[in-house]
């Protein structure tokens, strides 16, 4: 019996001491290559949210350390990640609006390696020409995270349409469509509101075939509590380094992110809403004399399904709005093992961002005469 008891707690030792070295290592891997935690969205009335303007930080992802990248982010004055421009376009200046979530954003990446700002110097490089007043280009980068297409119509009414686009591209996947629907967002997007569970995110609903907003009910509980959380846990910041046992998060650390999934079935009604949407911001668009261009990305997130890619097709020729099929453009990149995003994170690399500033100057190059 006493030597069954040595055994076991030889073993219990050795098991001890191996996870006080992981555990070493994961916090000098963390000092190394520090992760912070960052409150750059912050309550917005019209689009339930926004970056903070002229806001500074860093971005390292979501891991106890930065696991793929490390990012310098600055906000212009006006809340987006883009250089301040002036809302009056410039004569001689074509204008082409980026509206979509977190991969539009792309905080993954240095500022330069965006898909907006590669398709500006790109377009400018080529001296791509749309008549005698359009001589050089800017590409506005209107991305903000955990946006649905919903959302999408708030910021361009809000904020993209001042600055008098000459073409919109937006983009599009399933988990956009989603999200149109859910008025409380999901665990992830605001670690201050998740487990609350608020409707933060303004949303929508059809009455017959009319669109009628929906406002989000917890505003108000939405900004007292990130006040809170800033004066209490971040010492009155927005910014603060992560600090926290690296041994639960070693799963994470060995395995790659699963960036796509097997599609469930479309729900009409989800369909039917989103389309509206899309619709009624593709209009407003042309009446303001631009063109709108949907960025369809859905089945790079999800495979077994192409019904919604189809039917985006179809409604962007009925409605003359531009199409691009994005996901045949990067799903060939991953197939020919050029990976399009992050080890440890489904956002486009540095190639993603290319592929996309890529599609959109072809398009361009075809269409904008």
């Amino acid at each position: 019996m006493r030597r069954a008891l040595f055994i076991v707690a030889v073993n219990f030792l050795v098991l001890v001491s191996l996870l006080l070295l992981l555990e070493t290592f994961g916090q000098t891997l963390a000092l190394l290559r520090p992760s912070y935690e960052v409150l750059f969205l912050q309550p917005d009335r019209a689009l339930g949210w926004k970056q903070v303007p002229n806001l500074h930080w860093k971005w390292t992802g979501s891991h106890w350390y930065a696991a793929d990248f490390s990012v310098q982010v600055n906000t212009n004055s006006a809340g987006f990640r883009d250089l301040n421009r002036e809302p009056e376009r410039p004569n001689g200046v074509a204008r082409v609006a980026l509206i979509g979530d977190s991969l539009v954003e792309a905080v993954q990446v240095p500022f330069e390696k965006t898909g907006g700002q590669l398709l500006e110097k790109k377009l400018n490089d080529k001296k791509l020409d749309v008549g005698e007043r359009r001589q050089r280009w800017e590409v506005l980068n209107f991305g903000i995270s955990n946006f649905s297409v919903g959302q999408y119509l708030l910021v361009w009414e809000k904020h993209a349409s001042r600055y008098q686009p000459d073409y919109v591209f937006v983009f599009v996947a399933r988990f956009h469509l989603d999200r149109t629907l859910q008025a409380a967002e999901a665990p992830g997007g605001f670690k201050e509101t998740s487990k609350k569970q608020l409707r933060i995110r303004p949303s929508f609903r059809l009455d017959q075939d009319n669109l009628i907003r929906v406002e989000a009910t917890d505003y108000e509980e939405f900004v007292r509590v990130q006040e809170q959380v800033i004066d209490s846990e971040f010492g009155g910041g927005r910014s603060r380094r992560r600090v926290q046992l690296t041994l639960p998060h070693y799963v994470d650390f060995l395995r790659d992110a699963v960036c796509s999934s097997l599609a469930a079935p479309l729900e009409e009604y989800s369909l039917r809403l989103n389309l509206k949407i899309l619709e009624t911001l593709g209009k407003d668009i042309a009446r303001k004399g631009a063109r709108m261009v949907v960025l369809d990305a859905a089945p790079y997130f999800e495979y077994g399904n192409p019904d919604l890619s189809a039917r985006l097709e179809e409604f962007c020729n009925l409605n003359n709005f531009g199409y691009i099929p994005l996901y045949k453009i990067l799903l060939d990149a991953n197939a020919n093992g050029k990976p399009t995003h992050w080890r440890h994170d489904c956002h486009f690399n540095e190639l993603g961002n290319e592929l996309l500033a890529g599609a959109m100057y072809d398009w361009l190059a075809t269409e904008a005469r």
